[in-house]
């Protein structure tokens, strides 16, 4: 018990001191301009929010650079830097061997130079909280088997790990048979449920409900959805007050805690019907999310939105 409070108190501290955990290079994708002298570069220039449009010697044009994949050992010509807004900011020009540079009317020149273009950046990266837990739960695992002196043979017999594991092996093929499902007909699917929205625009909740339920997870549902409603004229207050109807995770018992659920009950009173959809979960979940949603619908109408 000590040993797994100790592993959650190191995880906890380096969650809070990144610091403290050890960091790696890593190529990050970027926009970057560097003026580059006897294989040093001595300027450089990180577009965040803009665009590069860049005039290479062989003349190619390379617009967005970090779409472009442009390779770090090609020289340029002529760099024109551009804002988020579409304004141009600064241009770099090779000549006779020379870079100038020019931002509004100041100018700069840099002797022996030629213009670089790279598509991403290395920086030094923590290693993230995600493999931090991993890793300390396996090792708080192993100090336990080691110095309580566990039979790990038994460790598989547990009703516990072995409901987990099914649950586990279940939620890989159905994660890969939704994500597969529904990219494929996302085109067909935004299509046909978008004119049936804008017809009864009251039926976005159903469709958010159905949607929900395909990509098994209430961001992806408003993500790939809600754009799609605002861009055929559903109401933002309908689709404020339907907001509840994301969640659909428990149309179909596929949820890894639904699935938990089941095998941990060893009573028998959650369970899966015979058809499947009269399972234990459905009741509750149409009754917490109608419910949200004619309350939303309310308290939408209450403040002004309707």
């Amino acid at each position: 018990m000590w040993i797994f409070f100790g592993a959650i108190l190191v995880v906890a501290a380096l969650g809070y001191f990144k610091e403290l955990r050890p960091s790696f290079e890593k190529s990050t994708p970027a926009q970057v301009v560097e003026v580059v002298s006897d294989n040093k570069a001595v300027q450089s220039f990180n577009v965040k929010d803009g665009k590069i449009v860049a005039l290479a010697k062989e003349g190619k044009v390379a617009l967005d650079v970090k779409d472009s994949k442009a390779k770090a050992k090609t020289a340029y010509d002529n760099i024109e830097i551009y804002d988020a807004k579409g304004v141009l900011t600064q241009t770099l020009a090779a000549q006779d061997n020379n870079v100038v540079i020019t931002a509004g009317d100041k100018s700069d020149t840099i002797a022996n130079a030629t213009i670089v273009l790279k598509d991403s950046v290395k920086k030094k990266a923590p290693l993230g909280m995600v493999h931090v837990i991993q890793i300390f739960m396996l090792l708080a695992g192993a100090l336990i088997i080691i110095f309580t002196k566990t039979d790990a043979g038994k460790i598989s017999k547990n009703e516990i790990f072995r409901s987990g594991m099914i649950a586990l092996v279940a939620v890989f093929g159905i994660s890969w048979m939704a994500e597969t499902m529904f990219t494929v007909h996302t085109p067909m699917m935004k299509a046909a449920l978008g004119d049936i929205v804008k017809a009864h625009p009251w039926t976005y909740a159903v469709m958010l409900l159905l949607i929900s339920k395909f990509v098994n997870s209430q961001a992806a549902a408003l993500v790939a959805f809600v754009p799609l409603a605002l861009n055929i004229g559903v109401d933002p207050a309908i689709i404020l007050a339907f907001a509840a109807a994301c969640y659909g995770y428990y149309i179909l018992p596929t949820y890894p805690s639904d699935l938990a659920a089941i095998q941990f009950d060893r009573s028998g009173t959650t369970h899966i019907g015979k058809f499947v959809i009269n399972h234990s979960f459905i009741l509750p979940g149409l009754i917490g999310v109608i419910t949200s949603c004619i309350f939303g619908y309310i308290f939408t109408g209450m403040f002004g939105y309707l």
